[in-house]
């Protein structure tokens, strides 16, 4: 009877740190696969009552790479009015990207890098639609107010999805997390414990913004 309570209860202490190397472990196979953007775009337009003017402004946000030659995953409203694009993948090479295509309804957009680093990265995988559950843990990786590769961890909260859209024959699926998200988050991937990819990260919602 002791030798068995000893077992469960050395079994209990041992499951918090069996979770946190799970949790480690993605992050450390992960992070090379996720980048940095430092975009230059557009403004959106400012109607005056007889001018029109039109603003340029910087933003951050981040983005997942998931293919060899160089195709990035992220954010449409972090792109969207890219004039430049500055891609900072993990082991600190940069290089420039542009826009490969764009779609703002779903908030997703590829972007294609000029040049890829001779090593010290990782092509990210995309989980199958139906590979995940409400209630299983999760990972996100990004630059939340420019704090370059930052892990957050939470649950799935929430699966919605939503209505075909008309002509494209989209069906939207929005994932809830109470991961913790800010801005540069945008654009960056949220991955199951396995490694894979089941969202983008596209906005918060917050009543203090």
């Amino acid at each position: 009877m002791h030798k068995l309570l000893l077992v469960i209860i050395t079994l209990l202490m041992a499951l918090p740190s069996y979770a946190q190397n799970k949790v480690q472990k993605v992050y450390q196979n992960m992070n090379p696969g996720v980048v940095e953007l430092h975009v230059e775009a557009l403004a959106k337009p400012v109607e005056a009552q007889v001018n029109y003017k039109v603003n340029t402004g910087n933003s951050l946000g981040s983005g997942a790479l998931v293919s060899n030659n160089g195709r990035i995953l992220t954010a449409a409203h972090v792109v969207e009015r890219a004039t430049k694009i500055e891609v900072a993948f993990a082991n600190g090479f940069k290089t420039s990207g542009h826009v490969v295509w764009v779609a703002p309804l779903v908030d997703l957009a590829m972007i294609q890098v000029a040049e890829m680093p001779k090593d010290g990265y990782k092509v990210l995988k995309l989980a199958k639609k139906n590979s995940y559950k409400v209630g299983e843990q999760v990972v996100v990786i990004g630059a939340p107010y420019g704090v370059s590769h930052s892990l957050s961890v939470g649950y799935l909260s929430g699966i919605r999805d939503k209505a075909e859209i008309p002509l494209n024959k989209l069906k939207p699926r929005f994932l809830q997390t109470d991961a913790a998200i800010n801005q540069g988050n945008s654009g960056g991937p949220m991955f199951n414990m396995d490694g894979e990819i089941i969202g983008i990260v596209s906005h918060i919602l917050s009543q203090s913004g």
